[in-house]
């Protein structure tokens, strides 16, 4: 129930600030996160007190969610929520702080300053946006985006009631940029709908030596990478069009 609350809430959140992409089309960032992969962070070492003293975070901002024991630390905030595990620290910025990507590389980059011993092996900024049609046919919209009829696959599933997605992957700021397309169900206080999911996953691996200096280049690209997702939902959007009846509401 707890991922369903705080999925419900960044729905809310999210489509407060949503853009109409066409006369029938909305779509809105849902999630902005970086991760970063290690081949052991000690989460153990990273106390509450240790946080606030390297000015991490402020006293009054860590929420009693937060969670600091031997094998993970859980850090959450009204703007961001940090989870540190041993292969990986996972930064996820809250849907009303969704672009604000210096706060996320300012923390990211003193919490793995805090480990300078730990080798880094990869870093990614990932950025989700949903999108949605006016009249709740995802189905519909899916098939218009992805369906083929060439592909024996397409056929073998086709049907109303089928959803389509795809995966694509491309050289990207000195790594790859994979986007994963999928139908999936938001929970909002207005109950159950779907949206059609848009993850850029911006990865790229670390070298052994100067890890620091190339995962501060890699996050240096969030703006450009914000900015890049932002126009190619806004192509596909021009592409694309629904009927413009409103949907139902969930039962």
């Amino acid at each position: 129930m707890r991922n369903r609350v705080l999925f419900s809430n960044a729905v809310q959140a999210a489509k407060t600030g949503s853009i109409p992409v066409s006369p029938a089309l909305e779509a809105c960032v849902f999630r902005s996160q970086i991760v970063v992969y290690a081949g052991y962070f000690d989460p153990s070492k990273l106390s509450k007190e240790r946080l606030i003293k390297h000015k991490i975070v402020q006293p009054n901002e860590i929420r009693k969610s937060s969670r600091f024991e031997h094998h993970l630390c859980q850090l959450n905030t009204p703007r961001y929520r940090m989870l540190l595990l041993p292969p990986q620290l996972q930064f996820v910025l809250n849907a009303n702080s969704a672009r604000n990507g210096s706060l996320a590389i300012r923390k990211v980059c003193h919490m793995t300053q805090l480990s300078p011993d730990t080798p880094l092996k990869s870093a990614s900024i990932n950025i989700t946006w949903h999108m949605w049609p006016e009249n709740g046919n995802v189905a519909e919209l899916s098939r218009r985006m992805f369906a083929t009829r060439t592909n024996p696959l397409h056929t073998k599933f086709d049907g109303s009631e089928t959803f389509f997605g795809t995966y694509l992957s491309v050289p990207q700021y000195g790594g790859r940029l994979k986007l994963d397309v999928k139908p999936v169900e938001a929970h909002s206080a207005d109950g159950t709908e779907m949206h059609l999911s848009f993850s850029f996953n911006f990865t790229r691996d670390l070298p052994t030596e100067n890890s620091q200096a190339v995962l501060q280049q890699h996050l240096a690209c969030w703006d450009k990478a914000f900015a890049l997702t932002e126009r190619i939902m806004s192509d596909i959007s021009r592409k694309f069009d629904a009927a413009s009846r409103k949907p139902n509401k969930p039962k």
